[in-house]
């Protein structure tokens, strides 16, 4: 099994699992949407999630802030060798 078919099965399988049908708001609908003091928006009483937290693991961070360290390094150094500074 190809790598390009492996993708598209898995998408396929999470897309079956989690099929909803799509469909328009009618004008009546709109009087679901309610929100609070602070801003947060309702929809027939439930909160309407509008964004979601991405949480790194610890050897994330680390490779991140390596390929972080190895950019900055990599554009200080054309600099740093025009300069005399190495």
């Amino acid at each position: 099994m190809g790598r390009r078919h492996f993708v598209s099965a898995h998408l396929t399988t999470k897309l079956k699992r989690f099929s909803m049908t799509l469909r328009t708001i009618s004008i009546d609908e709109l009087d679901h949407f309610k929100l609070d003091e602070n801003g947060r928006l309702y929809w027939k009483g439930e909160a309407v999630i509008l964004e979601k937290r991405l949480r790194l693991e610890t050897y994330q961070i680390v490779l991140a802030t390596l390929a972080t360290a190895g950019a900055v390094l990599s554009g200080i150094h054309p600099f740093g060798a025009t300069l005399g500074w190495w």
